[in-house]
């Protein structure tokens, strides 16, 4: 669950992860790397890693990142699968220091998968997920589902979006906007 997102500090670029090692969901919690150039990613000093610790409940997972230049904070979504699917919500203005967590929504479980937020300006903040119906992961298939929100805390109840390929259905989900071409660029990976 790669998210990418560019700040002012150095380095600049700012990329979250959840790692998985040998599928062990204990160690999936929100890390976040940073460089220069596209490569290598490497730990920035100070950065906690993972960000959040593991929880004693359900893994912290599918990070999204999100600059926010009027607030001059990096906002970082991540979902908690649980009892119910929960995104939470922490930010910071350095990369080192987190505020504490903030439920923006819960959904019931698997139907609010890979939150993919983008963030167009004040006022105008999208969040694509996918809807993995009550058994996720076991699901034949699964949808993609579109939020609004006016300040990234407080999102619309979801649309469901038509995307089909070739008879299979998308899974995980990044989104971002594309200013040069007017356009939001999606990748997916699909079953």
């Amino acid at each position: 669950h790669p998210d990418f997102a560019v700040t002012p500090w150095s380095p600049s670029n700012q990329l979250a992860i959840t790692p998985y090692p040998n599928g062990n969901a204990f160690f999936e919690n929100p890390s976040l790397f940073s460089s220069r150039h596209p490569l290598p990613w490497t730990l920035a000093p100070g950065v906690p890693n993972p960000v959040l610790p593991a929880p004693a409940i359900g893994p912290l997972s599918d990070p999204d990142i999100v600059w926010v230049p009027e607030k001059g904070e990096l906002w970082m979504y991540y979902r908690q699968a649980a009892a119910a699917n929960v995104v939470w919500l922490v930010r910071s203005t350095n990369g080192i220091t987190w505020t504490a967590p903030e439920m923006v929504i819960s959904a019931p479980n698997h139907t609010l998968i890979s939150p993919s937020v983008v963030y167009r300006g004040p006022r105008n903040w999208l969040m694509w997920s996918i809807d993995g119906g009550e058994i996720g992961c076991s699901a034949a298939t699964a949808a993609l589902e579109v939020r609004k929100s006016k300040d990234g805390i407080n999102w619309s109840a979801p649309t469901r979006l038509a995307l089909a390929h070739d008879g299979m259905t998308p899974w995980h989900v990044d989104v971002q906007w594309i200013p040069s071409r007017a356009e939001y660029w999606a990748v997916y990976n699909a079953k």
